[in-house]
């Protein structure tokens, strides 16, 4: 509740040096086209092989694991104090950040101790991945559309709980540890992981996993003990199975911030012990599990953003993808679209697009091709809001959801600011090799 205040403050700001907005019930693509995966996937077939990409996924998973020390230099590891600065980042209060404020982030980041650690461990809750220790937000200047609540630049990613990390070192109060992942470096709270042996991590990484198929379902121990909430992207090893369940393990904290095992049931009908083949039932059901989620810059409040989107949409079906808008439309076959007109554009998306199977980036932005309805390319994406502007303000029709649209979404709107299609720059069909 500490952030209401200000982040009522924030609309309110913005709302006085912005154009006035419509709703998102007022976009013509989301009153129009059908929101959910049933419309989209009858083209897929129903038996399909795996790909190659698809049994790749484990290496990738666990890079974290097989570091010896941390890819970063000391300076890109201090990357946030050449960019943010008190003329251009703004505090929770909506004031300028301090300079003082940064003095202290930088002592604080412990330079002369990083790669002194140097360890493997796991995450125990999800975890939020900081580019500077702390909790505080830094963002753009809210007075700016597009700017200020929710994109509070020191966020980086959210880590599920029990993914693999590697620890570099611990911040000089020993409150954060700085921390590689498979797909993103940053700082996570002390108490947000623990560290593992070199059996232990052997022992997870070897053992066959079963792969979560529904976010929020209870997860509690074999005492009935709450433990968290399941999320679409989660690991966990697999022990054994009924009719009706699967038990696995779960890594916690104990009291000595040592790895405490716990087992625990998950129906089988919110998770999978096998790699998924892109079928239409399989698409079908992870889709529609999956596409309520609410826009979630950096996957802050347990949502998640358009990139996150596809990396937990895509895990069950054992293809890994990295963190970054710009990174996953770097994966398999990428055919570019720049400098090519509208038209052009869609007739090689429809020539060459494989639905669910391939992106399409602009900068900033991943979508995932879905196929074609009512001639139209369609895509899904988990998007913030549509840029709007009569030539003098600019603001945005803020939409914050999953939604499946055509590539020219509110374009109706007076004050429309430019196409997705537009600016589309590739595509890459992620089942294809390079």
């Amino acid at each position: 509740m500490k952030y209401l205040l200000t982040l009522l403050l924030l609309f309110f700001l913005s709302a006085c040096s912005q154009i006035n907005t419509l709703a998102y019930e007022d976009i013509a693509d989301l009153k129009e086209l059908p929101q959910n995966a049933v419309a989209y996937t009858s083209v897929l077939d129903e038996n399909r092989s795996l790909y190659e990409i698809q049994s790749q996924y484990a290496t990738n998973y666990f890079k974290a694991w097989h570091m010896s020390f941390s890819k970063l230099s000391i300076d890109a590891m201090k990357w946030p104090f050449k960019s943010y600065t008190p003329k251009n980042s703004f505090g929770e209060n909506l004031q300028p950040i301090s300079q003082s404020l940064l003095d202290q982030l930088e002592v604080n980041t412990n330079s002369t101790s990083y790669a002194t650690i140097n360890l493997r461990g796991i995450t125990v809750h999800q975890a939020s991945l900081r580019a500077l220790p702390t909790d505080k937000p830094f963002f753009n200047d809210p007075r700016k559309a597009g700017e200020g609540f929710p994109f509070d630049y020191l966020q980086e990613s959210s880590i599920h709980i029990n993914e693999p990390i590697f620890v570099s070192h611990y911040s000089l109060d020993g409150a954060w540890a700085h921390i590689s992942t498979s797909y993103a470096q940053g700082w996570i709270h002390t108490n947000d992981f623990v560290l593992l042996s070199e059996q232990q991590c052997n022992e997870f990484e070897n053992a066959k996993k079963i792969s979560i198929t529904m976010d929020d379902f209870p997860i509690k121990d074999d005492k009935d003990q709450f433990l968290f909430y399941s999320k679409i992207g989660m690991q966990f090893p697999f022990i054994q199975e009924n009719n009706n369940s699967f038990y696995a393990s779960v890594i916690v904290a104990g009291d000595n911030r040592n790895a405490v095992y716990k087992h625990v049931s998950i129906p089988k009908t919110i998770a999978t012990s096998d790699i998924l083949s892109l079928n239409q039932q399989n698409v079908r059901t992870l889709v529609d599990a999956i596409v309520h989620t609410h826009y979630g810059w950096g996957g802050m409040y347990g949502e998640r953003d358009c990139s996150s989107t596809l990396r937990d949409l895509f895990t069950p079906f054992g293809i890994w993808l990295p963190r970054n808008s710009s990174y996953q439309a770097k994966v398999g076959k990428v055919i570019s679209l720049e400098n090519l007109e509208d038209d052009k554009k869609i007739e090689l998306i429809k020539k060459e697009g494989v639905p669910f199977e391939t992106l399409l980036h602009k900068k900033g932005h991943i979508l995932l091709y879905t196929g074609i309805y009512d001639n139209k390319v369609i895509v899904m994406h988990n998007m913030w809001g549509l840029s709007i502007s009569d030539g003098e303000k600019s603001g945005r029709v803020i939409v914050g959801k999953i939604v499946f649209s055509t590539l020219e979404i509110g374009k109706e709107h007076k004050y429309h600011k430019g196409t997705l299609l537009s600016k589309l720059d590739s595509m890459n069909i992620l089942t294809l090799k390079p």
